[in-house]
Parts: C-alpha cells; sequence; structure tokens
C-alpha cells in the first residue's frame, strides 16, 4: 500500500527507480532520470506482475543513454517496450524534463524552457502542494517534485519591413519593423551581407523597431533576422 508519488529522481548508475514485490503500490506523477550510459535503466521492477498489482502510470520515465526498464530480467528499451511488457504506464512519457541542473544538482525544472512534464500528471488525493510548499494544480499538476510554470517561449518574427529614413545631415539609414512576439521581453537584430550566412548581432531592442545607423547610401546588399527574446534586458 506504498503511494509514491511527485517525486524527481536522478541517478547515475543502476536504477534511478527500483520496485520489489510489492502489493497494492501506487507510482505516479515521478521523475525517473536516469543519467548513465551504462546498462542501467529509470525503472526496474522485480518480479512478476501477475502475482502482484503495480499501479504505475504519468511518470517520466527517461534514460537518454541507458534504458527505459529492466522488469523481470527482461532489458526494455523504449518507453513502449515498457508499457507492453508491464501493462503499465500507459500515459506516461519518456522525454528530457530539462532539470534547472544535474551537475549540482538542482531538480527544480528550468522554466525557461519548455519541459514535457508541464501538465502532464493527475491529482493525486491529499497532495497539494509541491516540494517547495507550491500549490499543486488541482487538475492537471506537473510531474515530478516541483511545480511549475514555463516561461512562454516566444513566436517567430515572421513579418519584418525594411525601410530607408533619412535624418537631419541628410544621411539615410535602414528603419527595420515587426509585428510583436507574444512572450517577447525584448529583441535581437543580426545583419549579414550574405543571405544565409555570417550574421552577426548589431543590436537589441525592447520594442518593435530599430534603426541600423551603420548603414550608408550605396552600400553592399544587407540582409537581416530578427530573434525575439523571453528573458528581460541584462546589464
Amino acid at each position: 500500500n506504498n503511494v509514491i508519488c511527485y517525486n524527481s529522481f536522478h541517478a547515475q548508475n543502476n536504477s534511478a527507480f527500483y520496485w520489489t514485490y510489492g502489493i497494492n503500490a501506487t507510482v505516479k506523477n515521478n521523475i525517473f532520470y536516469q543519467g548513465a550510459s551504462d546498462s542501467s535503466y529509470a525503472f526496474t521492477i522485480l518480479g512478476d506482475l501477475s502475482a502482484y498489482s503495480l499501479y504505475s502510470d504519468y511518470n517520466d520515465l527517461y534514460a537518454p543513454n541507458a534504458f527505459v526498464g529492466l522488469y523481470d530480467d527482461t532489458v526494455l528499451n523504449t518507453l513502449t517496450d515498457f508499457q507492453t511488457a508491464t501493462g503499465t504506464d500507459s500515459n506516461s512519457i519518456s522525454a528530457d524534463p530539462r532539470f534547472a541542473d544535474i551537475i549540482t544538482p538542482n531538480l527544480h525544472i528550468d522554466t525557461l524552457q519548455l519541459s514535457p512534464t508541464d501538465c502532464a500528471g493527475i491529482p493525486i488525493s491529499g497532495i497539494t502542494t509541491d516540494f517547495d510548499g507550491d500549490l499543486r494544480s488541482s487538475t492537471t499538476p506537473d510531474i515530478g517534485a516541483d511545480e511549475f510554470t514555463c516561461a512562454v517561449i516566444p513566436s517567430a518574427i515572421t513579418d519584418l519591413t525594411i525601410s530607408l529614413i533619412g535624418d537631419t545631415t541628410g544621411m539615410h539609414h535602414v528603419m527595420l519593423e515587426w509585428s510583436s512576439s507574444t512572450g517577447a521581453a525584448q529583441y535581437h537584430i543580426y545583419k549579414s551581407t550574405q543571405p544565409d550566412a555570417g550574421f552577426n548581432l548589431i543590436g537589441s531592442a525592447p520594442g518593435t523597431t530599430f534603426t541600423d545607423s551603420s548603414a550608408v547610401d550605396n552600400a553592399i546588399k544587407n540582409f537581416y533576422y530578427i530573434t525575439a527574446d523571453n528573458s528581460p534586458p541584462t546589464p
């Protein structure tokens, strides 16, 4: 009758999680990350599940350089192999959870990236907060020990317009304009004399316009692109 839910495991050998001969065990909303690159496993099950009851689901079984599972001495390479062999984890995933730092380690989620564990869990009765005391979603909680909110990944800039403008000295400069990107805190402007290589950052802007004052009349043709950044400007 063990309930093992909302945990984040990171291993460098053997098994991130090892289950043996349990009855009525519930294993849900956990991250089992196996970071080793040898014969190691994200989830090891010892014993034939036909004789025991394991309610395992909504987990992240991730082993990028090892094996997703080991069941009754059978090596399972992928999540599909694990699901087929065990009959469990039909709603589980196998993807990089985007831990903040696996070296230190810091098993919080890096919220400046998109994490596949975001809103991928299932509510567990009686568990309303995460490892830090943050409130869990009552409908779509995150998998793992950390309940988090991912930053919005900005949409791409697709409507850049380029025009010439004059200044008080009679010189012409290049004006770049584009539509705002959802989730963007700033924009970066790149320039090259080639259409598909050699781009260098020439400036950043908090809004959707930028003037390239280094452009001059009768100069060689230039190419530009703009990226949207979800981080605020740094000094």
